[in-house]
Order: structure tokens, then C-alpha cells, then sequence
């Protein structure tokens, strides 16, 4: 695994995304509508079609985590949130999204970087186009 600074080299700034008002570029795209709480992506096709087992990601929404991300995962709606998420929401996972590229517990909380919440995380990969961070499942394409 790469740390956070070499896995995120050449990517936009914050500042050059943060007015990009983007969705989900074609390969990240989902059908549905789309909500955020908490800046929390979240599906209404899938949120209703899936089980308890299956683990959304709070960055793109992927369906396929093997973990909660933290601790005390899904947040509850009356928590304000905003990185170190670890801070309200217990231990995290460290699972990367195979999707966006999230790493639970790092991209939030880099001890030698700023912070990076799931909304800006969230803007720069859509502004490089939402690419697969790891080889899609073979379902996912």
C-alpha cells in the first residue's frame, strides 16, 4: 500500500475542485436518485434493494465494503461530522474503497497532511473522471 502522499500525487487540489459541482462521471455513475447527509453519498435504488450486510461507501456509494468504516457505522443523522471522522466515530477500518480509493482512517485523518473530508475526497474524484481506484469486480463495469 502506498501512503497517502504518493497514492495521491498529481491529483487536482481541493481548491481547484471545490466549485466543480460535479456527479458521478459516466464509470462511477449510478441509477437512482442520489442523496447526501453528512456528505454521506447514498442511493434510494440501492439503499432499498440491499441488505444489512452490504456496506455502502461514504465517498461514492459503492455496494461492496467488506467492513463498516468505523466503528459505529451508519452515523446518526444528528451527528455532526467532518474529519478526523474517527474522533465521532470510533476506530476505523483502514479498508480502501476498490472504487474511489477512500482509505478509512487515512484519507481523513493523514497525521502529516490536512484532513481530507468525504465530500472533497469525494470532488477531486469526480473531477479525474470517478476511475476505478483497484480492477472493478466483475459485475461492477
Amino acid at each position: 500500500m502506498q501512503p497517502a502522499a504518493t497514492r495521491h500525487a498529481g491529483k487536482p487540489s481541493i481548491a481547484s475542485v471545490a466549485n466543480s459541482g460535479s456527479r458521478l462521471g459516466a464509470r462511477g455513475s449510478h441509477q437512482g436518485s442520489h442523496r447526501r447527509r453528512h456528505g454521506i453519498l447514498r442511493d434510494s435504488s440501492l439503499s432499498s434493494k440491499l441488505d444489512a450486510d452490504v456496506i455502502e461507501c461514504p465517498v461514492c456509494g459503492y455496494a461492496g465494503l467488506k467492513s463498516k468504516p468505523y466503528e459505529q457505522w451508519p452515523p446518526s443523522p444528528d451527528i455532526e461530522l467532518g474529519p478526523p471522522y474517527e474522533e465521532v466515530l470510533g476506530r476505523p477500518s483502514y479498508e480502501i474503497c476498490p472504487q474511489c480509493g477512500f482509505e478509512f482512517g487515512n484519507d481523513d485523518n493523514p497525521g502529516t497532511a490536512p484532513p481530507v473530508s468525504f465530500e472533497e475526497y469525494r470532488r477531486e474524484w469526480e473531477a479525474r473522471g470517478s476511475p476505478w481506484f483497484s480492477e472493478p469486480p466483475g459485475d461492477a463495469t
